[in-house]
């Protein structure tokens, strides 16, 4: 049996055939890559989940400072209580994971901390 040019081909030689695959360099030199652009990824992405998680404990806690005001002109004092917030905007505990924590408030003014369970920063709200 003949190869290609005339010469004779022995079985298990890829010599002078033309072998379509990819070699075991060029595999590991792809997963090195993938690996690479993982590593720089992965903490990214955790990093702006993070953010998010923030971005809604702050939206969360600036709608409540708009309910406060919304309660102190109803009843002419602030509230300390979520309850009572909720009955001026029932939207308050639309993320679940938020919590808030009220320091202080009176009629003339109000203290309350908003966090988000997996975010990483507490938003101290005042008017």
């Amino acid at each position: 049996m003949c190869g290609e040019h005339g010469r004779p081909s022995r079985p298990g030689n890829d010599m002078g055939r033309n072998v379509q695959g990819f070699s075991l360099v060029e595999l590991m030199i792809t997963v090195a890559i993938l690996a690479i652009l993982s590593l720089i990824a992965i903490p990214r992405f955790i990093g702006m989940r993070h953010a998010a998680y923030d971005a809604s404990a702050q939206s969360t806690s600036a709608n409540a400072r708009i309910a406060e005001e919304a309660h102190r002109t109803l009843h002419g004092v602030y509230t300390d209580s979520l309850a009572n917030l909720l009955t001026v905007d029932k939207n308050l505990l639309d993320d679940g994971q938020v919590t808030f924590v009220w320091v202080s408030a009176n009629s003339s003014g109000y203290t309350f901390q908003t966090t988000h369970q997996f975010g990483k920063k507490t938003f101290t709200i005042t008017p």
